[in-house]
């Protein structure tokens, strides 16, 4: 007879038990899972963030780089509002984050004679900022005193004359009449200068009071209120410091362009209402002024004050005489081209 044997064998934990109940190397098959989360979150976030990083240097420069194109042409134009004869020829961008710098070089035309200018340097932002570097100043280079008569300013990075203009029915102490020295100028060379007029004149009544042959490059237009009127011992505008505006006879210097208007003057204020902060509350003000505080001027407000006119000492000495010109001072001085 078979007997069957009922007896139970315990179970022997330590040779019958699988690996991976055992609670040692559980643990460490968890730590090793922890260590592989932990390396691939970094990893995960390292290129999250390096994807951002990409994304957000293609966007800046994206941003950046279309706020950079735009800035010649609105510098550009403001220039020519504030500096007579003066174009922009060279410049560079340097691209930061949400902005960076721009060097612009300059030159003077005088008589179709190129003469080196300023060269200037801005901050800008993609936000519409503009400035100069170091919190602000003027956009000018400082002029340099020390002439025979100890009045006469100079540019000192062209080491050219700047030129003065003053206001019709404002009391100075002293004014250049420098028609009188045309003579000590060398005939063959190309000059610029300012004349300031005994009171304002239309656009039309400058162009036709002016001698046969002549025409101004640049229009002097009176943007200023009765109290700049009012100032005591008063100082003549210069093409130093942008406090003059005006507009020129030829836009971007082409001879082939047609002669700008009153009207054109206006367009391009309005216009700089868009542009950098830097010009926008200037712009408005001068607005405002030629329209009588209502800011919607007419071509009919724009009234001149003066003009700057280029050509050789002798055809401007057909100047002399006319009894429409307070003052007269000399600018740039070029030499045959």
């Amino acid at each position: 007879m078979d007997t069957h044997d009922d007896t139970q064998h315990p179970v022997d934990r330590g040779e019958d038990t699988p690996d991976d109940l055992n609670p040692q190397t559980l643990r460490k098959v968890l730590d090793k899972a922890r260590r592989r989360a932990t390396v691939r979150n970094v990893s995960l976030s390292v290129l999250a963030v390096g994807v951002l990083a990409v994304a957000g240097l293609v966007i800046n420069g994206e941003w950046t780089g279309g706020v950079a194109s735009r800035l010649p042409f609105e510098v550009g134009q403001q220039l020519s509002l504030q500096y007579p004869d003066l174009y922009m020829g060279t410049y560079h961008f340097s691209l930061g984050v949400l902005g960076g710098n721009l060097d612009i070089g300059t030159f003077d035309l005088v008589d179709g004679t190129p003469t080196p200018g300023p060269t200037w340097q801005f901050q800008y932002s993609v936000f519409g900022g503009l400035s100069y570097p170091g919190g602000g100043g003027d956009m000018s280079p400082a002029p340099q005193f020390g002439t025979p008569d100890g009045t006469r300013m100079f540019n000192d990075q062209t080491e050219q004359p700047i030129m003065e203009f003053y206001l019709p029915g404002v009391t100075y102490a002293q004014h250049f009449n420098d028609l009188s020295k045309l003579k000590q100028i060398p005939a063959q060379d190309h000059v610029e200068m300012a004349l300031s007029f005994n009171r304002d004149y239309s656009f039309q009544q400058v162009n036709a009071m002016l001698p046969a042959g002549m025409h101004p490059s640049w229009y002097w237009v009176d943007t200023y209120s009765a109290s700049e009127r009012r100032m005591k011992n008063p100082f003549p505008f210069t093409s130093a410091i942008g406090t003059i505006f005006g507009f020129p006879r030829l836009a971007y210097a082409d001879p082939s362009a047609p002669s700008q208007t009153p009207a054109d003057f206006l367009a391009m204020l309005k216009s700089g209402l868009n542009g950098p902060t830097l010009w926008r509350a200037q712009d408005q003000q001068i607005l405002k002024t030629l329209a009588h505080g209502t800011g919607k001027p007419t071509a009919s407000d724009v009234k001149i004050s003066g003009v700057v006119v280029t050509g050789t000492p002798t055809s401007l000495q057909s100047l002399q005489g006319e009894t429409y010109i307070r003052a007269s001072s000399l600018g740039a001085i070029a030499p045959p081209f």
